[in-house]
């Protein structure tokens, strides 16, 4: 078998640093840091705007240490609504640990929780098109607009194999072929 490279290159400092961090940490933090929650318990809707209630912020991260947060507002929010949250998310999880927290939202087909960014057909739809470019496309501009929202993660692509339309999120791969995925 041919060996293939990492993406990024191991930096010994970098894994050094890593590693004497893992060991200062605690079991509960570690276990905190494998945990995700959905930014709605993290607090609530006032005027059409999320806002974040910095008590269950402060909870959820100062005590339970929780490392991933993912976005589920039902809707959008403008960029620089996104750098505030994020922004505030980030600055407790860097005070209460110092180990930044995983942020991410779920842009399938465009920058869908980031209002004016641009959406693309779902993905089942671009697999349907064959075109691998044009998938390659619509995820660069997707991570751009997200970038551009303070988040450093997106939920994308969904690389499942749609076997079963009873499946409600079988939109979101490109097709049953294991090859068409592959590919796209």
């Amino acid at each position: 078998a041919a060996k293939v490279e990492p993406a990024i290159p191991a930096d010994p400092a970098i894994e050094a640093a890593v590693e004497a961090k893992l060991a200062e940490m605690t079991l509960e933090e570690k276990v905190g840091q494998m945990t995700e929650v959905a930014i709605d318990i993290l607090g609530h809707w006032e005027n059409g705007e999320f806002v974040l209630d910095q008590d269950k912020l402060d909870n959820a991260i100062g005590k339970y240490k929780v490392g991933s947060v993912l976005n589920t507002p039902v809707v959008g929010q403008t960029p620089e609504k996104w750098q505030e949250i994020i922004g505030l998310v980030q600055e407790v999880s860097m005070r209460a640990i110092g180990i930044p927290c995983v942020y991410g939202l779920d842009q399938n087909h465009g920058a869908t929780y980031t209002l004016g960014a641009t959406f693309f057909p779902q993905n089942i739809n671009v697999g349907a098109s064959f075109n691998p470019e044009l998938a390659y496309e619509a995820a660069k501009i997707t991570a751009y607009e997200t970038r551009a929202s303070n988040c450093p993660w997106t939920y994308s692509p969904t690389l499942d194999m749609a076997r079963d339309p009873r499946w409600p999120r079988d939109r979101e791969n490109y097709g049953e072929d294991a090859h068409e995925n592959a590919v796209m």
